[in-house]
């Protein structure tokens, strides 16, 4: 088909009138007079929703418009004539027609990418930005994305997926969903950091599902706890640990995984050797490569120890991480490179001085003890306070500046 080209600034009614005549164009060879002729009858009128209507369940145009045959300055072009009409109708006539353009989107080959990632961009932005339709398009660009294997055209976004859907305001279905599709197209993805951080908020958002559903997805449970455990910088486990989706893995035949899921949520070196010792066959059925469990295990050791101690002796850490004295240091730099823990390495006296060190569990205990924190720095800031109203109060009646 020849390249269409629509110029100038052109009233409503020379914009439907030059609509039609495209539709008529692009149906030239198996277009329905009695149809085309109805078309035309709603542009004269100036009947925006007709034409639209018309035009996507009679003439099926997306599905027409993306055919090989068009170039693709001829669907840039008809897209953005087709959304200056649909602009023009309410909100409650796009809500009517939208379903039957996703439906047409769906089915556009991968051939068409570029351009079919420019009409569903261009359509999400047709509605503001607390329309639930943004949510309907949104989850139709995974959808593609999934089939065909596409993954980096979304994946920079899904870090604002939460801010989006508490702006439209999705029910729990409809949040499961839009993770659910962001999760398995992060699996799609090099950056294995990614797919790890989408998991995990799919399986955060099914803590409210009904107890069938969440047993459908015991196999992705699995799958993002064996990525936690293999992905050398994730070190935190009781976010994970603490979710429904992989409590049930207690009631299933992989309830030994789950154990060892804990033992890196608080245990110590000497438990996960006590626990590999006994359970050999585990790492080769889950693909774990037990001497880079054990590792991490060493790391969440010295964690553990930084938490309980301000000072600690190469000796302790030597014993507690069951290593030769020459290797102290490169763990306790691979631990401050992790950013798991902060401090200095006095050689000298062969101890590490304790900055800062992240927590491995936050239970009620520490919460209790955030709250003691927070009351005393309450009260010193208050006490503060006063000090300085009362050294004021007596500075203007002494003619004291302070």
């Amino acid at each position: 088909m020849a390249t269409v080209v629509f110029v100038g600034q052109i009233n409503d009614i020379d914009r439907l009138t030059e609509f039609a005549l495209f539709i008529q164009k692009l149906y030239s060879d198996s277009l329905n007079t009695t149809n085309f002729e109805n078309l035309k009858e709603f542009a004269a009128n100036q009947e925006y929703f007709q034409v639209i209507k018309e035009t996507i369940e009679t003439f099926n145009f997306f599905t027409k418009l993306f055919d090989e045959k068009n170039d693709e300055k001829t669907i840039e072009v008809a897209v953005q004539l087709f959304s200056s009409l649909f602009v023009k109708l309410n909100d409650s006539q796009k809500d009517k027609i939208l379903q039957s353009i996703l439906k047409q989107l769906e089915q556009i080959p991968v051939s068409r990418e570029v351009l079919w990632f420019k009409a569903t961009n261009l359509l999400y932005h047709l509605f503001p930005l607390n329309s639930i339709n943004r949510y309907h398009i949104f989850s139709l660009v995974l959808s593609f994305c999934i089939k065909h294997n596409i993954a980096e055209r979304v994946s920079p976004y899904f870090d604002r997926i939460g801010g989006w859907l508490a702006v439209w305001n999705t029910n729990n279905e409809q949040t499961r969903n839009l993770y659910k599709l962001a999760y398995f197209v992060s699996k799609l993805e090099t950056n294995k950091i990614i797919t790890h951080k989408a998991g995990l908020k799919f399986l955060q958002s099914l803590e409210n599902a009904p107890e069938k559903e969440l047993n459908l997805y015991i196999n992705e449970s699995i799958e993002i706890i064996l990525l936690a455990i293999s992905l050398p910088s994730i070190f935190l486990f009781d976010n994970l640990f603490q979710l429904r989706a992989i409590q049930q893995l207690n009631q299933t035949q992989h309830g030994k995984l789950l154990n060892l899921l804990h033992i890196f949520v608080s245990g110590s070196l000497s438990t996960f050797k006590a626990f590999s010792d006994s359970n050999v066959q585990l790492f080769n059925e889950y693909k774990l490569s037990k001497e880079d469990c054990e590792r991490k295990i060493r790391l969440l050791t010295l964690v553990t120890l930084a938490n309980q101690n301000t000072k600690l002796s190469y000796s302790t850490i030597a014993h507690e991480l069951q290593i030769e004295s020459e290797q102290i240091e490169y763990f306790l730099i691979s631990a401050i490179g992790n950013q798991i823990v902060e401090g200095r390495i006095d050689q000298m006296n062969s101890i590490f001085i304790v900055r800062y060190t992240v927590t491995r569990s936050f239970d009620r205990e520490n919460w209790e003890q955030l709250k003691s924190k927070l009351t005393q720095w309450t009260f010193n800031v208050e006490h503060l306070l006063t000090t300085l109203r009362e050294n004021k109060l007596i500075s203007k009646k002494t003619n004291i500046k302070i």
